[in-house]
Formats: structure tokens, C-alpha cells, sequence
């Protein structure tokens, strides 16, 4: 059989007659005629009947690298990933340099939670052109290097302008940057629509995403895809679509499926001209302010959206949004929205992406930051500290409304870094944050952090930032409220190293003078503080109790089932 790129024009040899396999054809029939109603049973989606016949022709001809790559991608299709491997694994031995086959060991990585870009890398050295590569590689890089990562998609989509996946993509994360904060909190703009919630959006920005929704849905209608769209749609206030957009989708979805309830919620918010919205908001303001009138505690909704901002500094490896957590994993049960929010707050400390950080220009970042900044560096200055670098955190945007300035610091010791940020959070929600602005805590933190890292694996951490979670395990953190003054940050954490060196005496502190080991020390803190959360369970029960508070008996157990369940979906 002489093999070409796909494998479906090849003819087979002789054939050997064996007793007929169960959905196989006669083995009297001629090879060629067995290898076409192959490739029509894998096109048809009768993965089976075609895993019959691969495996059929693979006795009679087992050294024919097109065979074992089409078992290859039947196995995949039937979702047994293992032996897709193994069978790919023999594609590459017969066949070294096979592009497509590399591509598709990457993607079955990518399912099963391991390293992928290495396969992709080598893919696009053998094949510049495979187009499905560079939107795996782009999907792979989303949270870490989000300006290659946008290349790769663009490049995906110049390649292939039929690969909708790809237009979806760019869809999704042009609607997601979007956004542009609240209210009178961001300067008016021509271009600005402004939500009932107060949230700001880019017109023009939305108008890109709706494009690209729309050409993924001409290309293949995917009821996941409309959804995003009616999702965007609401978001433009065009809400005559954006309820066509839902109707379309609860068309194709079963009324007993747990998202059939959900999708209806959120077209209610489309109704009357989006007054369904302002409905909501109006109730839950005259709820919120009941509560304050009455001196109640903040309700859970406040505390979950408190937890957002505390934690803004994760996101989850991979590119999972609240959006999609709440598709995959919302059930039929009244509590599922609340205990997925938790959930997927607590699963993203344990997913940080790896540090990225890109150096910026300081006059292109809003007046609070750069203040702050200033502010800083004035003070502790007179302590021994020098600017390294301003930065933009590109792994963190996801989390964040908009470019948020870091400024990175090097002390006089030469072993000390540090790190401040004022941050404008990203939106938790327009239920939350109505809440948290009701009770005066919709902030922006402004973050003052000092850390020192030792050869036995040890790091000290001081801070101002007020968190709800623990940090133990190699990495040892102190949080002082917010409202500690610089220098007895740098005092505190002064007294935490000659600690530290009294207890561990064959420690020797590391140097982080320079930007390469500052980045790098960065990126060792990042990685422990992950394992530390996996080495938990990812939550400890008194942090839970501290999350849900009074709803903590009934809440709990079904947090943890979303947690667990949200592990297993990535992989691990």
C-alpha cells in the first residue's frame, strides 16, 4: 500500500482469506473496495463498523502506516484515548515526520490533561500549513503568552477560513475583551454601551466578536457557539437576537437536560428589551438594601465575590471561564449555580498559569495605578529598593479588566524581591457586584508583596493582601491587612529571614537581583503554591466554612462534588 497524506486513495494488496469479522465484508472482496467503505463508515459516524474493518485489514496488512493512522483516529472518535495513542505511536514508527499524526497525539495530550506543545512544535516544523495546529498551539499558550497565542489563532484562521473552531475562538476572546469596566470608574466614551449593571463594553470590539461568532455558525452550526452569540448579543443590546439566538439553541436541547432550566434564565435577561435585567437588578437592590437596613450579615453572593477579588491572581490553566464552568457543570439542583461559583474559584488557585510578564511603559496605565506605583517606589526607596521593571501581567488578564500595571523591585540585600499593583478586578457578575458595591467593598486592592526563596526549597512571602485562603507547604505566607504601612512590611519580613535562618541553618538565601532570576523565582513560587493546593484537596475545611459561612451544612458537600468534578474534566 503506498501511503500519501490521508491514506483514502492507497490501495491495498492481496487479500488472505479469514472467517468474516461481525460488520466486516467479505474478505473475498477486494481490498481496495473494504479500505473505501472504511473511510465511509468513519465519515458517516459509524465508528464501530469502521474500527471493524481497520482492524481487519491491519491482519492482512500490518505494516501500512495509513491503516494503523485511520485506526488511530476511530479509536479517538470512540474516545479510548490509550489505544489511539499506541496506535498513533506505530504511525510515527512506520512513518517518521507524519505531521498529522503528531497533530493528533498533541490533541489527545491536550484531552487527557499532559503537555502538548512539544507534538505541536514539532508538527508546525515539519508542516508550517496545518492550520489545526496553530489553533491547538494557540489554545495551548491562552493565560501565558496571550500575544503569541493570538497570532497562532489569526495564522489558524489565514490558513483555514473554513476551521470554524477557530472563528469561534476569536469570538469568544474578543467578546471577553470587551469589557471596559464601571460605570463613572472608566471615562465616557462614544463607543461605550453600558450595561443595567453598570458594566462597560466596547461597541466596536463587540461588533468584531459577533463577526466571528457568526461566521464560525455559517460554517458549522454548534449550539454551543449560538449560545456564546446570544450571550454577545444581550451584551450589544441587540436583544431581539439575542432571544432568537436562545430560542434556537432550547430548539435542540432536551427540556429534561439540566441546561435546558439555565439557557432559559439567562434569556429571561433579554426579554422586553433587556427590561428582564433591569427586573432582576431592581429586586435584588431592594433585597440587598434590607439586608444593610437590617444590619444582617453580607450574603453568600457577596462573600463568593469577595473570594473572586481576593484570589484575582489565578486562572485556570487551559482558558476555563466562569461561562463555560457554569455550562459544564450546572445540574438541575437549585444550588448548583452557587456551588459551582465556589467551586471554580477554589479550582483556579490550584491552575495558576506560569508568570508572563512583558515590559511596558508606565504613562500608558490609569492614574491609580501609576500613583500607586510612584507611591512605592518614593517609600521604599529610602529602604534599599530599586525599580527593576514595569510590567504588564499577561497571565493574568483573564482575571482582570483591563492592562493593570507591576512594578518589580529589587532590594539592597540583593536576596529580597518585591512586587506592587493596584488592580481594577474583573467584573464577578452583575449579582455580585451590585452586592459588593451596596456594602462598600467592590475595591481595588492596592498590593504592596516581598519575597525572599532559600536553596531547601523554602520561600517567605509579606504582604498587604487580604486573602480567605492559606498558603503553607513549601512556600510560607504572611498577609497583613491592607492598610499596613510599607516599611513595616519590610520590617515584618526583615524579621521573617533572620527567622527563618535561626531554624534552617544550612539554608542559604537565593539571589534575585536581576529580572531573568526574579521572573524565574516567580515562576518556582507559582508552581508551589499549586502543589500546595493539589496537596490539599484544593481546600481546607476552614476555609470552606469561612467561604459559606451560615450555608456551609448545606452547601459544602456539593462544592466538593463540583471541585472533584471539575478535577477530573481537566485531567487531574
Amino acid at each position: 500500500m503506498v501511503a500519501n497524506r490521508e491514506g483514502l486513495d492507497a490501495a491495498p494488496g492481496p487479500a488472505i482469506l479469514r472467517p468474516p469479522c461481525r460488520a466486516s465484508l467479505p474478505l473475498s472482496a477486494d481490498p481496495r473496495t473494504r479500505f473505501q467503505k472504511l473511510a465511509e463508515r468513519y465519515a458517516s459516524g459509524d465508528y464501530d463498523g469502521a474500527l471493524v474493518l481497520a482492524d481487519q485489514l491491519l491482519r492482512e496488512f500490518p505494516g501500512q502506516a495509513p491503516l494503523h493512522w485511520h485506526r488511530a483516529r476511530i479509536l479517538r472518535a470512540l474516545g479510548r484515548l490509550d489505544i489511539a495513542r499506541q496506535a498513533l505511536e506505530k504511525v510515527i514508527e512506520l512513518k517518521p515526520g507524519y505531521a498529522p499524526a503528531l497533530l493528533l497525539r498533541a490533541e489527545i495530550k491536550w484531552e487527557s490533561g499532559e503537555e502538548a506543545e512539544p507534538d505541536l512544535r514539532e508538527a508546525l516544523a515539519l508542516d508550517p500549513g496545518l492550520a489545526r495546529a496553530h489553533l491547538m498551539l494557540a489554545r495551548r499558550l491562552a493565560g501565558e503568552r496571550e500575544a503569541e497565542s493570538a497570532a497562532a489563532l489569526d495564522r489558524a484562521i489565514a490558513l483555514d477560513p473554513k476551521l470554524a473552531e477557530a472563528w469561534a475562538e476569536r469570538g469568544e476572546r474578543r467578546h471577553r475583551a470587551a469589557t471596559c469596566g464601571f460605570g463613572d470608574e472608566v471615562a465616557p466614551d462614544p463607543d461605550h454601551l453600558v450595561a443595567a449593571s453598570g458594566q462597560r463594553y466596547s461597541r466596536s470590539a463587540l461588533q468584531a466578536a459577533r463577526s466571528d461568532l457568526e461566521t464560525a455558525l455559517d460554517l458549522r452550526n454548534d449550539p454551543k457557539v449560538r449560545l456564546k452569540l446570544a450571550s454577545l448579543l444581550h451584551d450589544l443590546q441587540d436583544f431581539e437576537a439575542a432571544l432568537a439566538a436562545y430560542d434556537a439553541v432550547l430548539a435542540v436541547t432536551p427540556i429534561d437536560e439540566p441546561r435546558h432550566a439555565w439557557i432559559r434564565q439567562m434569556r429571561a435577561r433579554s426579554e422586553n428589551g433587556g427590561q428582564g435585567e433591569r427586573e432582576e437588578m431592581a429586586g435584588l437592590l431592594e433585597e440587598a438594601l434590607a439586608d444593610t437596613q437590617a444590619g444582617t450579615r453580607p450574603t453568600l453572593s457577596g462573600q463568593i465575590a469577595a473570594s473572586a477579588i481576593e484570589a484575582t491572581a489565578a486562572a485556570v490553566r487551559g482558558g476555563m471561564s466562569m461561562e463555560e464552568a457554569m455550562a459544564t457543570f450546572v445540574g438541575e439542583h437549585p444550588d448548583d449555580v452557587i456551588a459551582v461559583d465556589v467551586a471554580w474559584q477554589i479550582f483556579r488557585l490550584a491552575n495558576e498559569p506560569l508568570p508572563d510578564y512583558r515590559r511596558s511603559e508606565l504613562a500608558g496605565y490609569p492614574r491609580f495605578m501609576r500613583e500607586h506605583a510612584e507611591k512605592v517606589a518614593g517609600e521604599m526607596g529610602k529602604h534599599g529598593y530599586r525599580i527593576v521593571g514595569d510590567y504588564e501581567p499577561v497571565h493574568m488578564a483573564p482575571q482582570l479588566a483591563g492592562p493593570t500595571l507591576v512594578r518589580i523591585y529589587a532590594a539592597a540585600d540583593g536576596v529580597t524581591c518585591a512586587a506592587s499593583y493596584r488592580i481594577e478586578p474583573k467584573w464577578p457578575g452583575w449579582i455580585a457586584f451590585l452586592l459588593l458595591k451596596l456594602m462598600g467593598r467592590w475595591q481595588r486592592p492596592a498590593v504592596f508583596e516581598v519575597m525572599t526563596g532559600f536553596d531547601d526549597g523554602g520561600v517567605l512571602i509579606t504582604n498587604n493582601a487580604k486573602s480567605a485562603f492559606a498558603q503553607r507547604g513549601r512556600v510560607d505566607l504572611l498577609s497583613l491587612p491592607p492598610e499596613t504601612p510599607l516599611p513595616v512590611i519590610h520590617t515584618r519580613h526583615r524579621e521573617r529571614i533572620e527567622r527563618y535562618r535561626r531554624e534552617h541553618p544550612n539554608a542559604t538565601a537565593e539571589r534575585v537581583d536581576t529580572e531573568e532570576r526574579i521572573l524565574a523565582f516567580e515562576a518556582r513560587v507559582t508552581a508551589a503554591r499549586c502543589e500546595f493546593r493539589r496537596s490539599i484537596g484544593y481546600v481546607e475545611e476552614n476555609e470552606l466554612r469561612q467561604l459559606l459561612g451560615a450555608q456551609y451544612d448545606r452547601l459544602a458537600s456539593r462544592v466538593r462534588a463540583k471541585l472533584e468534578a471539575m478535577r477530573e474534566h481537566a485531567g487531574g
